[in-house]
């Protein structure tokens, strides 16, 4: 279609340069200069622009919906963070770890309680002089002796320069010594205290809510506050009367030679029955601020970790090597029982990058 002369001449004179003649009329001199030609229609009329606003706004709407679509919500992230091999952020390059199967163990059900450590008052004896002496030498206090080991040498203000020597009848521990060296010390006065101390009781406290439970016979292991040590025994006698606290006093007999001084305040637990749960090692739980994690393993085809994820459980009793578990465990779960933190670690970092 050919335009019309006035339409050409419209759109070739929209911008052009004046010439000297139409600068002399009405421009600046030398200096060439420019005028937009008035336009025939306004600029929200020109012919088309509707139609490409239209276009523009739906090409910038597909394009957001694209790109909503490609994004993986963070609940895909995590799973194919939780499913990715371990070797790719599960368990980091030149840790060692170990894997425990998670199975049923009888745990003990306790009684908790305190004690004081105490020695067998039949098993003391008090040496006293024979008459009327100067002492000359006596043990120290907590020595041990022997039995008919020589504790103190006495002579005898009767007979100067006589040597009497006080034999130990037990092996034990000197207890007590009630004299000293120079002293006179009269006929039947206290020299001192010999104990033995391969047998040790622990009095401990029976509330009167446990009794129904507690019975001569029942198993106690004593924990020494401060320390790891654990000694064994049996609850061998109830007192059948309640004291001025309102609990009644029980007698254990520790079994082993305990090594403990006498009236040492102690934790008791007796073990009052038995209940079966779930077992994990003890190195496999891992603390984060109020929450006890075990990393559960899953494992593929060939035996190797495919995936690790974090599992809250709840713990129970604890004994010296496992802790019973409760939680979204099963028997025959695997988990990390060694540098488990460092894997739940390895893994909570994949996670926050996969989110992002």
């Amino acid at each position: 279609m050919r335009r019309r002369p006035d339409e050409r001449r419209q759109r070739s004179s929209r911008l052009r340069p004046f010439s000297p003649e139409r600068d002399a009329r009405g421009g600046s001199a030398g200096r060439p200069s420019f005028r937009r030609a008035s336009c025939p229609w306004g600029e929200k009329d020109r012919p088309g622009h509707a139609t490409f606003r239209m276009l523009l706004g739906g090409l910038l709407l597909l394009l957001g919906f694209g790109s909503l679509a490609c994004r993986k919500p963070p609940e895909a992230s995590r799973a194919e963070a939780s499913a990715a091999p371990a070797g790719a952020h599960s368990i980091p390059a030149g840790v060692p770890y170990e894997i425990a199967v998670v199975q049923k163990n009888r745990f003990p059900v306790w009684v908790s309680t305190t004690g004081v450590t105490a020695l067998d008052p039949a098993r003391q004896v008090v040496l006293t002089a024979p008459q009327r002496s100067l002492l000359q030498s006596i043990a120290t206090l907590g020595e041990r002796v022997s039995k008919d080991a020589v504790v103190a040498v006495l002579e005898p203000l009767a007979s100067p320069g006589l040597r009497v020597e006080v034999r130990s009848p037990i092996a034990g521990l000197v207890l007590r010594p009630s004299a000293r060296v120079g002293e006179i010390v009269e006929e039947g006065g206290r020299l001192l205290e010999v104990a033995d101390d391969s047998v040790m009781w622990v009095w401990v406290r029976i509330y009167p809510v446990d009794l129904d439970r507690v019975r001569p016979g029942t198993p106690a292991v004593i924990s020494v506050p401060g320390t790891s040590q654990t000694l064994s025994g049996v609850l061998d006698l109830i007192l059948p009367e309640v004291g001025p606290d309102r609990v009644v006093q029980g007698r254990v007999v520790l079994q082993d030679r305990p090594g403990v001084p006498a009236g040492l305040v102690v934790d008791v637990r007796l073990t009052v029955g038995h209940r079966e749960g779930w077992a994990v090692p003890k190195e496999a739980v891992v603390f984060d601020g109020t929450r006890a994690l075990v990393a559960r393993v899953h494992l593929g085809s060939d035996g190797s970790v495919e995936g690790v994820e974090a599992v809250e459980v709840s713990l129970g009793f604890e004994t010296d090597r496992l802790w019973e578990v409760t939680g979204d465990l099963q028997a025959g779960d695997r988990v990390i029982s060694k540098n488990a933190f460092l894997v739940l670690k390895a893994r909570h970092e994949a996670v926050e990058a996969a989110d992002e």
